[in-house]
């Protein structure tokens, strides 16, 4: 996964793991916590489809959820959280901090995986890259005007980059908020500049692209 290969330059260890309402972690806010888990109740007691009607979220999910939050914001150890859906992903550069993060209740499926330090820092080893250079994206809302805009840009601009499966249903998707394995692949470098005049502060990370052997 891209975003793998950008968390392993710092961290050398991963965790994965299912959650149920995993994404409600966001932010690593309790009182966030409560919210989302509110508002999610609240749609699912109004919908009438079956399949999520048996998606209901038991008080027990929400004390997981409050577990691994109150963990992770007590930590000493450096790390990232990436969650997508009822996923998530910790990075740290300490294997029994992540052990420990496995053993925590409502972790379903831990899976382990460790970097192998193969290539220079910041770049991005592919199988076949069709071009040089390609930067991730900050995490972040968007404005309805400034999504427009960015669709524009990049539709005008589409023949000449590649974006990142998930940027491109984005694009398509009415949801404004980016995530940070966004990613846009292109070969001159002036497209970080460009991009930073359409959106300011888009860009959280550029590496370069180097073939696989």
């Amino acid at each position: 996964m891209s975003r793998d290969r950008l968390f392993y330059d710092v961290y050398e260890y991963c965790v994965s793991f299912g959650m149920a309402e995993a994404s409600a972690l966001r932010g690593l806010n309790p009182d966030r916590i409560d919210r989302v888990i509110a508002m999610r109740r609240s749609f699912r007691s109004i919908i009438t489809w079956s399949s999520e009607k048996k998606a209901s979220i038991t008080d027990e999910h929400v004390q997981d959820l409050h577990t691994l939050c109150t963990f992770l914001l007590q930590a000493t150890e450096s790390f990232k959280l990436v969650l997508s859906g009822e996923r998530a992903w910790v990075y740290a550069k300490d294997w029994e901090f992540l052990k420990t993060v496995a053993q925590l209740p409502g972790v379903i499926r831990p899976r382990y995986s460790r970097a192998i330090i193969d290539r220079p820092v910041d770049t991005v080893i592919l199988k076949n890259p069709k071009h040089a250079q390609r930067s991730y994206f900050k995490e972040q809302a968007v404005s309805p005007a400034q999504k427009e805009q960015l669709i524009a840009f990049f539709n005008n601009h589409q023949d000449n980059v590649r974006l990142s499966p998930s940027l491109t249903k984005w694009l398509q998707w009415p949801t404004r908020r980016i995530y940070s394995y966004f990613f846009v692949d292109y070969d001159h470098g002036s497209w970080p500049l460009m991009i930073s005049l359409v959106h300011p502060g888009l860009i959280k990370k550029t590496v370069q692209l180097l073939p696989g052997k």
